[in-house]
């Protein structure tokens, strides 16, 4: 009788938690060396800014700051992501302001434009909205 063999894990395209790459990026191999028994973060600066266009376009990674800022239109709350391509900033709209309300460095989230709400459709609207699924993603181990 043949034993059942467990099945591999499978592997995927991207991996949301993984160790810190901060020190790769220092040019100094000694001081590479000393931080490397060190947790390392790097510090989140400007960001290019993430502007979905087109319904289905997404981003996906792990939040690394959320701040406010003053803008030319008011106050903003900006959410910067490291994905697989470098960090983005998310300027939350008010849709995505309910949706990260609660959003904190560490936390991974899938965030994908579903595309506009018309003011025709909702009179209360002052102008069209971007709407957004918004999924948070848990590392296996806090599921």
């Amino acid at each position: 009788m043949p034993k059942n063999k467990p099945e591999e894990p499978k592997e995927t395209a991207l991996t949301l938690f993984q160790p810190s790459t901060a020190l790769n990026k220092l040019a100094n191999p000694e001081l590479q060396q000393a931080l490397a028994k060190y947790q390392v973060r790097e510090a989140p600066g400007l960001a290019p800014q993430w502007k979905p266009e087109k319904p289905g376009e997404f981003i996906i990674g792990t939040v690394s700051s959320v701040r406010e800022q003053k803008t030319d239109f008011g106050e903003a709350t900006i959410v910067t992501i490291n994905t697989p391509d470098g960090q983005k900033a998310v300027f939350l709209s008010a849709d995505l302001r309910l949706k990260l309300a609660n959003a904190e460095p560490g936390q991974a989230y899938v965030i994908q434009f579903d595309g506009w709400m018309k003011k025709a459709e909702n009179p209360k609207l002052l102008n069209d909205m971007k709407i957004y699924t918004v999924i948070e993603v848990m590392p296996p181990e806090n599921q």
